[in-house]
């Protein structure tokens, strides 16, 4: 057996290893450890060879944190979590104090509806009534969306190359939300893997319940796809009742 560093094996091989083996996860994709390196980490990752020179074990390592990381905090656990959650109930803590949650999307789109709040209701069947989401065919409108946003943190070219692999491989897919006359007004990617989906990025450039009715939207196209969950992030703080924890 041989240990090296992941520069040392074909991005290729590499993934190959991260499909097919039963506990893979989508963030240890190359394309997506490329991500967090050109977002300012440095790769330590490593990975184990066999005689014949294949990947038998890999340790994605990317340190240090910056201080502007795309990623949430660590989770705040001295051991072992499985991540992400198995079921909605669920809700692991992280080192910032907030929890994941995941939506369970095998349940009646009634129920589903009904888990939102209230106030999400009345936004989702206003922006309905004037703007329509559909799949877009590539990042370029979350990418305009981004750079419409000076405001918010940003996403740097090395970074939207590393997407564009994601995108074009299938795993980030975009929904974008557009207007009546049809111009673009906000976009959320989503990662899909293995039966799960994770929110991963979104902008809007008004409120209107744009990004609410996009969330919807997802949910429903999931589920009518056969996915059985959405990781949609951290959304919540100990102490927010029920509601605060809902989109």
């Amino acid at each position: 057996m041989t240990i090296v560093l992941r520069a040392a094996v074909a991005p290729a091989e590499w993934d190959r290893f991260v499909f097919w083996h039963k506990d893979g996860w989508v963030w240890w994709l190359t394309s997506w450890l490329d991500y967090l390196q050109a977002s300012g980490r440095q790769d330590k990752s490593m990975a184990e060879l066999d005689e014949s020179g294949h990947v038998i074990g890999i340790c994605p390592c990317l340190l240090p944190v910056p201080a502007d990381d795309p990623l949430p905090a660590p989770l705040g656990h001295d051991w072992v979590v499985d991540w992400p959650t198995r079921g909605q109930p669920q809700r692991k803590q992280t080192a910032s104090g907030f929890h994941t949650r995941v939506i369970d999307l095998s349940l009646p789109e009634t129920d589903l509806w009904r888990d939102l709040r209230r106030s999400s209701h009345a936004l989702i069947h206003r922006a309905a009534e004037s703007y329509s989401v559909t799949v877009a065919p590539n990042l370029d409108g979350l990418y305009s969306l981004y750079h419409q946003r000076p405001d918010l943190p940003q996403i740097n070219n090395d970074c939207w190359h590393q997407l564009g692999k994601l995108h074009r491989a299938g795993i980030l897919r975009v929904y974008e939300a557009t207007d009546l006359i049809g111009d673009l007004v906000g976009a959320t990617g989503v990662y899909l893997w293995k039966r799960h989906a994770y929110y991963g990025h979104g902008r809007a450039l008004c409120g209107n319940g744009v990004s609410h009715l996009l969330q919807w939207a997802i949910i429903k196209a999931l589920k009518a796809e056969g996915w059985p969950w959405y990781e949609v992030g951290w959304e919540a703080k100990d102490g927010d009742d029920e509601k605060a924890k809902q989109i």
